[in-house]
């Protein structure tokens, strides 16, 4: 099945600088009042609404999550050095809404902004969002997430890389197919799984994902799979030695 790039709207006019202060804290069941009100059309032609809403701290403490699925970027790589930035900013401004889905549960949950989401926790303050308590789908929630996040700062490598291995894994589509859907490149859909098939223990090594260039990602995936290919081949000579069995030609 073909899927359309979509583009979501109303974005640029909640630019400001202004701060935006920490609300004080009134419990999940009163994150805040609603102060605009817009529609986005999803990719399936669902047209969703988002109301303005202010979320306290103890709001994104105890009633929030992200699912990396949908939000696409790897929590564990979402670490205070890689955000030491966006932090110093989100203590001044918060410029951008975040945006996100309230499920019947009273779970926010992030589709955009997991970032700042892990910013204003550490800095005890609440975030401005804007929420949809309509039944987007999960495809819906991905590409609106994907497409925000086009405009604002893109996934590393890595985490786009993890991406198309899950798309890879669920929909079946080659490597042509990903770079269609996506609208990139066969070259960039290439290295970015083979940065996404690195193990999360060697890229947690690097102070930020973001600071891994594509040839160390190369280099990298070199080295673990002439690693993985030695070690097989190790095991398959002892085993074979084990039950002094003649060695296959």
């Amino acid at each position: 099945m073909s899927k359309k790039a979509f583009k979501p709207l109303g974005r640029d006019r909640f630019m400001q600088s202004s701060p935006a202060a920490a609300p004080s804290a009134k419990g999940a069941e009163s994150a805040a009042e609603s102060v605009a009100t817009l529609e986005w059309k999803m990719q399936s032609g669902l047209v969703a609404t988002f109301h303005e809403t202010e979320l306290s701290y103890e709001t994104l403490l105890n009633n929030s999550f992200v699912d990396e699925e949908i939000n696409g970027r790897n929590q564990q790589l979402n670490t205070a050095t890689a955000r030491a930035a966006l932090t110093r900013s989100l203590k001044r401004n918060q410029y951008l809404p975040v945006i996100v889905k309230l499920h019947p549960d009273g779970q926010y949950e992030f589709l955009d902004g997991s970032r700042r989401r892990l910013s204003a926790l550490e800095l005890k303050r609440g975030l401005r969002a804007l929420v949809t308590k309509d039944n987007v789908i999960g495809s819906d929630a991905k590409a609106l997430a994907r497409e925000i996040q086009k405009t604002v700062k893109e996934h590393s490598l890595y985490e786009f890389g993890l991406e198309l291995i899950a798309t890879k894994q669920n929909d079946g589509l080659n490597q042509k197919e990903l770079a269609a859907l996506y609208q990139v490149s066969e070259r960039k859909i290439s290295d970015a799984v083979k940065a996404g098939e690195i193990p999360i223990s060697l890229v947690e090594l690097y102070p930020s994902v973001n600071d891994i260039a594509i040839a160390d990602f190369k280099a990298l995936h070199k080295h673990v799979f002439l690693h993985r290919k030695h070690s097989a081949r190790l095991l398959f000579h002892k085993l074979f030695r084990q039950y002094q069995c003649p060695l296959p030609m």
